[in-house]
């Protein structure tokens, strides 16, 4: 909970929460899905200072606090994540928190998407503005790719480091940006896996829309 409330304290305009395991956070090789809140709360971050893990609603009881009506909240949903029990878990969660500005203006549901700089990225972004549609970008910590970001008028950045970012968004004037080399090998790798993905997918789809149709024989 200290990582959000420091976001907010240094002036970031949102939070993200994600994060399907315990390791990073907790150092604990498991799956948040996999464990249950009796064991989950018995838990301690790994850093200084060790903290217990809050839930969606203690995050949502702080930011309806007087005077964090501004804030609002993305929540990162996995593929993995089974729709149907986990929207019904989120609607009974924030129906249980009343906010003094409602939250379906202050909350975001998105999938992680690594794919924007290159050719497919840059369809993506002009199919975006073209519906009106919001565009997100995480996660954004490297000086270059918050200015990349900056200089492409995206919606906003989810950040390991809200301070360096606000700082780049009053220093940047436009210049052009340079990507590293590992920069620039993330990109290009993202975007072949993000093709072969989709190849996969509508493999998978093509071939059971096959299986569904193929004819029962007697």
């Amino acid at each position: 909970m200290g990582a959000f409330v420091g976001a907010v304290e240094v002036g970031a305009h949102a939070i993200e929460t994600d994060d399907p395991t315990l390791k990073r956070c907790f150092g604990v090789d498991k799956k948040i899905c996999d464990c249950d809140w009796n064991y989950l709360k018995t838990l301690k971050t790994v850093q200084e200072p060790q903290e217990t893990m809050p839930r969606l609603r203690d995050l949502l009881k702080y930011l309806a606090k007087p005077g964090l009506e501004h804030i609002w909240v993305l929540l990162d949903i996995k593929l993995d994540d089974d729709p149907e029990t986990l929207f019904k878990l989120l609607a009974s969660t924030i129906a249980d928190v009343t906010p003094s500005k409602p939250w379906n203006q202050r909350l975001v549901l998105g999938c992680w998407l690594q794919v924007m700089v290159g050719p497919f990225g840059n369809a993506m972004r002009k199919k975006i503005k073209k519906d009106n549609r919001s565009l997100f970008l995480w996660t954004v910590n490297e000086v270059e790719v918050m200015k990349w970001s900056i200089r492409k008028e995206v919606d906003g950045v989810i950040t390991d480091d809200p301070k360096k970012y606000l700082e780049v968004c009053d220093t940047y004037e436009g210049a052009p940006i340079h990507f590293s080399a590992a920069t620039w090998a993330k990109i290009i790798l993202m975007n072949i896996l993000s093709r072969v993905f989709l190849i996969v997918i509508y493999w998978r789809d093509f071939k059971l829309k096959v299986k569904k149709n193929k004819p029962i024989e007697a």
